[in-house]
């Protein structure tokens, strides 16, 4: 029985600001059946409904198999203006059996209207589609916002939003949901930024209650010392009227008492 392979990180060729582009791409299955699945993002006004692509095929140790891209087009997909989908499985032919990643140059892109858009641009650059386990696109959904999709990335002639989004290097708002350039990179381009946050959060209400604790036991300990020293003039008072003594006790005490209290 064939186990199933051990992916590496997916390529992608960027040109920023572009209306179709690859959000996450994975080499997946046994290797007598490999294929490779590809989510893309769609910001033209048309739903996409095909697109033509080229990929590089790597193996394990990053050799390619192919010297001149391969190329592949796909169909029987829709994605609507302004969303990520999946368009679908691509099964890889037998001679890229030990593929193990990819890189995708995406060619055209064709639309619902039947209009077609060009997607090869001069100023291009691949980017790694680094891939977030489940855990860490929650953590990450939790502190950017339920869009989010991906960390932030500052490359060569793009940057990347949470949001997935590849923008060109000199836009400094993302054209696809608005957020800063900088405060998406200073807040958003590592994991390890939110896991630090959690932990000081975490000391921080810790450090809280211990004060509270501490507190308490002090007021407790100050209302026992001043009930004492209540007592002890008490007994050291000179006998008087049994009743008339006792009621001033009795006041004194709810007096002190009531005052601690609401202190």
């Amino acid at each position: 029985m064939e186990r199933k392979i051990i992916s590496l990180p997916c390529g992608a060729s960027v040109g920023g600001d572009s209306f179709v582009q690859v959000m996450a791409a994975e080499v997946s299955g046994i290797k007598s059946n490999l294929k490779l699945e590809m989510e893309v993002m769609n910001l033209h006004s048309r739903a996409l409904v095909a697109l033509d692509y080229e990929v590089v095929f790597y193996n394990s140790i990053l050799e390619k198999l192919n010297n001149d891209t391969y190329s592949i087009s796909q169909k029987d997909f829709v994605i609507p203006s302004g969303a990520i989908g999946n368009i679908g499985n691509f099964f890889i032919p037998g001679e890229f059996s030990d593929a193990r990643k990819v890189d995708i140059f995406l060619v055209r892109g064709f639309f619902e209207d039947g209009n077609a858009l060009d997607l090869k641009y001069e100023d291009s650059e691949i980017v790694v589609l680094e891939a977030l386990d489940s855990k860490q696109k929650n953590l990450l959904k939790d502190k950017a916002g339920e869009d989010a999709i991906s960390l932030a990335q500052n490359n060569d002639l793009s940057w990347r939003c949470v949001c997935g989004y590849f923008n060109d290097e000199n836009s400094n708002v993302c054209g696809n949901c608005e957020r800063s350039k900088t405060e998406v990179l200073e807040k958003y381009s590592s994991i390890d930024i939110f896991i630090h946050e959690d932990e000081k959060s975490d000391v921080i209400e810790e450090e809280i209650a211990d004060d509270v604790f501490e507190n308490d036991n002090e007021k407790s300990n100050q209302t026992e010392s001043k009930l004492k020293e209540i007592i002890l003039k008490f007994n050291s008072l000179e006998k008087k009227p049994k009743i008339l003594l006792s009621g001033s006790v009795i006041f004194l005490l709810m007096s002190i008492f009531i005052g601690l209290l609401f202190r």
